[in-house]
């Protein structure tokens, strides 16, 4: 029980809890339903650390209510094959809850903001756009549909957010109040 602060101190001493969140959140916000691929690590002096990868099924719907599926009692991802104790354990202790929460809102405010993800959209796609055009010609695909594909992601960069704090509020039963003194921009 992570409500138990010993045991809560427990999971702390081994867990990178700060990273942990931070891996939990992002691939909440960037809609990953293929969440089950999980690596983490660990050396002799440090905690378990998680290892972003394999998060090809992520930015397809902005609308996604991945918070509701990564904190799904019953498990997340394909089939709800994926254990999800862990953040639901940790989320029942107030103080972990209460960083989680404000840590979300200063990520969609920052990292997450469209502010940030549209220029290294448009640098990311200035970068590879020559080698897209090879790559098209090699693969008989079409550089029309990769640019869509590219705008897609602008698109869900300036509607993702919106969705997001819905989903939050409704996953923690937040009111207008509650979100605006966690640091949510409503």
């Amino acid at each position: 029980d992570l409500s138990d602060p010993e045991c809560y101190e427990y999971v702390c001493s081994q867990v990178d809890v700060q990273e942990y969140m931070d891996y939990i959140i992002a691939e909440m916000w960037i809609g990953n339903t293929d969440n089950g691929n999980i690596k983490f690590c660990k050396t002799t002096q440090s905690k378990w650390n998680w290892i972003m990868y394999d998060v090809d099924y992520s930015f397809y719907t902005y609308t996604f209510n991945a918070v509701r599926d990564h904190l799904n009692p019953g498990g997340s991802g394909a089939g709800n094959n994926f254990p999800t104790t862990l953040i639901n354990g940790l989320l029942e202790n107030p103080e972990f809850k209460d960083a989680f929460l404000r840590r979300m809102a200063w990520q969609m405010e920052t990292i997450w903001a469209e502010d940030t993800l549209i220029p290294w959209i448009d640098s990311f796609e200035k970068v590879i756009e020559n080698d897209m055009v090879k790559d098209c010609e090699r693969w008989y695909g079409s550089y029309d549909s990769w640019r869509e594909e590219v705008e897609f992601l602008r698109e869900f960069a300036r509607n993702r957010n919106a969705y997001m704090l819905d989903h939050i509020q409704d996953q923690f039963n937040l009111t207008d109040k509650e979100m605006l003194d966690y640091g949510f921009d409503v």
